[in-house]
């Protein structure tokens, strides 16, 4: 998309001044190169100010300020000196989540103050004083739709420190197109909730919590159960490991899953797909017609094993490979996908939901 999807993209499209965070650690003279890059490599951004992170001390301080002011680039806010009391932990797919509970009040205390110390924030809230245009569709000819009248349908959601990986902008969708979404835990409730017509598994860390998962036989069956009925449900990466006949753990231990989908996943040691993704929708779907194009993302460490070719593969990739696997009507696959590119995505699985016959009661 050209960058039109990042932030100096969304920076260029409102005209909103950015604030650019640089990584000065183990380095000085450079940064000035670093900050006129950004500065000057679109005329259509605006970079306002320069927060300077992992700062090692005063004399690394003085340096990258002389080189900074000698050359007129923009001015800096903001000191932030090394210091591991405030870096969040991070593990093979990022940092730590709120889920984790990596965010205790008392830290979030400390790193108020932090920022307080450091960053000179009556500067910077000048700096976010520009005044926001009318913004217009994000997506040409759709506007939000008018949420149907009469109860909403419930949308099942797994929300636990298993499955935590959403794009808000995809639970916002769905609630606008109509849905209730009801949180529900995989690790720790018993069975699906009550009354639901559709069931979202989110990305996450399943293989963290394989062992509980799999102890979790009441669970397992209910959403099986769900699945083999003909319920509707849309898993994404982690979710689809959770619709599997087994995972095996970052350790070689081997777990049960649900049983959806006939195939092992397998963690590996190394990364096995990181990137953006285009998904062109092949047959009538949850979020869909054939032709309709989703864009999102694919970040992962396992790997399945070959899918049953009489398993119905429902996307094309740009690349030719086919994802986006389908049994009765659970459709699942590695993608990430952002409902945002594709809007009318979020509403054609509400409406599918509240067409579908069957609610879980397992």
């Amino acid at each position: 998309d050209g960058g039109e999807g990042g932030s100096a993209g969304l920076a260029r499209r409102f005209d909103l001044p950015v604030v650019l965070v640089v990584d000065v650690r183990s380095c000085a003279e450079s940064v000035a190169a670093v900050v006129h890059g950004f500065a000057s490599l679109d005329p259509q951004v605006r970079v306002a100010a320069v927060l300077c992170n992992r700062v090692g001390g005063a004399r690394h301080r003085q340096l990258i300020e002389t080189a900074l002011a000698s050359r007129s680039l923009p001015p800096v806010l903001g000191w932030l000196p090394r210091d591991g009391e405030v870096a969040l932990p991070s593990r093979h797919l990022g940092l730590f989540t709120a889920e984790d509970h990596t965010l205790f009040p008392d830290r979030i205390q400390r790193l108020a103050a932090w920022i307080e110390a450091h960053v000179d924030l009556d500067r910077l809230l000048d700096c976010c004083q520009a005044v926001l245009p009318s913004a217009p569709p994000l997506v040409a000819g759709w506007e939000n739709p008018a949420t149907p009248a009469g109860p909403g349908v419930r949308i099942a959601v797994a929300r636990d420190q298993a499955f935590c990986f959403y794009y808000q902008d995809n639970l916002d969708l769905l609630a606008a197109a109509g849905a209730e979404l009801v949180p529900f835990s995989p690790l720790a409730d018993q069975r699906l909730p009550a009354g639901v017509a559709a069931v979202y598994l989110g990305g996450g860390y399943p293989e963290l919590y394989a062992e509980r998962l799999a102890a979790n036989e009441t669970m397992r069956r209910s959403l099986a159960a769900f699945c083999h009925a003909g319920g509707l449900v849309y898993g994404e990466c982690g979710g689809f490991l959770y619709l599997c006949q087994e995972l095996v753990d970052g350790h070689g231990s081997s777990f049960p899953m649900t049983g959806v989908f006939p195939v092992r996943a397998r963690m590996e040691r190394r990364r096995t797909a990181l990137g953006y993704r285009r998904a062109e929708i092949l047959a009538p779907c949850c979020l869909g017609p054939p032709g309709a194009v989703l864009a999102g993302h694919e970040f992962h460490y396992s790997t399945i094993d070959p899918m049953p070719a009489e398993v119905e593969r429902v996307f094309a990739l740009a690349d030719g490979a086919q994802e986006g696997y389908r049994v009765a009507n659970t459709l699942a696959g590695y993608l990430h996908l952002h409902f945002g590119s594709r809007p009318e995505a979020a509403a054609a699985f509400v409406a599918a939901a509240r067409m579908s016959p069957v609610r879980s009661s397992f």
